[in-house]
């Protein structure tokens, strides 16, 4: 912490003394810093003063006369002006900085928007994965992040790829398809939006029912007639 403070300060001083050296091109405008990425100079009536853009922002000259001429550093060209204020991480761990878009270490296709500390978890289209240079969703090939998994599992299930593509026992599109459990007669899995697992369960009294993909009498499902039978005086001792 000390050292934060210290650079700051430092950096600071740096900015105070360089105001003093910068001049003004125009009466009036927003101009890049001589080093940092993350600073601009603000012109008024020739007067200049500096400015600072949020964390994870650089100063886009292409924005400048906007009233903050700022965007994701990724997407501004610092060259000659690589340097950038110490990191502010945010209160979500997936938060490097303050605002950005960032990948998630483990699933190829998803990715967190963060804004003021705060991460939104987003999950690229079906089949796509998250480009990490561009922070686009790409095809896979395109988007080089190996043998990354792309699909989030509970045990040892995972969505199946056609998924978005599922339909109800009615023949209706299904935005949140149901999947049957391998081992428990009254569990069952739900994607939901077809890519996103989650376990679900049916109500005491009731099991799932692959076919109409429900919870239902247990007397409709073929091998769990038996599934709420009290058990044998042997198996409770």
């Amino acid at each position: 912490m000390l050292y934060l403070i210290l650079v700051v300060c430092v950096a600071s001083a740096a900015r105070a003394q360089d105001e003093l050296l910068f001049a003004c091109p125009e009466s009036y405008g927003d101009y890049e810093d001589a080093e940092y990425c993350d600073y601009f100079w603000r012109c008024n009536r020739g007067e200049a003063e500096p400015m600072e853009c949020q964390d994870g922002h650089a100063f886009d000259p292409r924005l400048s006369g906007n009233i903050y001429p700022c965007d994701y550093a990724f997407k501004v060209n610092c060259t000659g002006r690589e340097q950038l204020q110490p990191a502010i991480p945010g209160i979500d761990p997936e938060c490097p900085n303050q605002h950005g878009i960032f990948p998630d270490p483990e699933l190829c296709n998803v990715y967190y928007v963060c804004k003021d500390g705060v991460a939104t978890r987003t999950t690229c289209a079906s089949g796509l994965h998250f480009h990490i240079e561009s922070r686009q969703c790409l095809w896979p090939e395109a988007a080089g992040r190996g043998d990354c998994e792309s699909r989030e599992k509970i045990g040892d299930f995972s969505c199946p790829l056609d998924a978005t593509k599922a339909v109800d026992a009615n023949g209706n599109w299904d935005n949140n398809p149901t999947y049957l459990h391998p081992e428990d007669c009254r569990l069952f899995y739900v994607c939901l939006n077809g890519i996103t697992p989650q376990l679900g369960g049916c109500p005491v009294g009731t099991v799932f029912n692959d076919i109409t993909r429900k919870c239902d009498d247990p007397i409709n499902v073929p091998g769990c007639e038996n599934y709420y039978e009290p058990l044998p005086e042997e198996e409770l001792a």
